[in-house]
């Protein structure tokens, strides 16, 4: 929502679904799954950079044009979407975040049961979905973990 400066309590803009909300599988796979928490915002030119915490486990920035934040919330009006828009979700933010601090569980087929991976980098497969490659803690075998589309 899009409050007055000068005074807080009054709505200028407010959207009818969330422009945030956990989609990508590090936002759902943590100690809070399913959550995202805004912590705050950067207006860089004409890119507003929203800084949030994903399953209360990783720190993200999403960023977006401040025009395309300022179009979905329809000018001070309520937004109602029209059948074959996309989502609140995908006006135009996009996540980043990095593996290098995320912990990875994944099955291992040489030691035969579930360990953390070392050094995991996301990849996209064939079909485009999400993926993670490293290798096993244990044994050092490559491992693999197909994510949630």
């Amino acid at each position: 929502m899009l409050l007055d400066l000068k005074n807080p309590a009054r709505v200028l803009a407010r959207s009818k679904e969330p422009i945030l909300e956990p989609e990508v599988w590090y936002e759902n796979e943590g100690w809070k799954t399913g959550v995202v928490y805004p912590c705050g915002a950067v207006l860089i030119s004409d890119h507003l950079l929203v800084y949030y915490g994903g399953a209360d486990k990783v720190t993200c920035v999403a960023s977006a044009k401040l025009n395309t934040i300022l179009n979905h919330l329809g000018g001070g009006q309520e937004v109602v979407r029209a059948a074959g828009t996309p989502s609140p979700a995908a006006v135009g933010i996009q996540p980043t975040v990095s593996l290098k601090e995320k912990r990875i569980v994944a099955y291992c087929m040489k030691c035969r049961e579930k360990t953390e991976m070392k050094n995991p980098r996301a990849m996209t497969l064939k079909n485009n979905r999400p993926a993670v490659q490293g290798r096993c803690n244990r044994c050092g075998t490559k491992m693999f973990r197909i994510m949630k589309a």
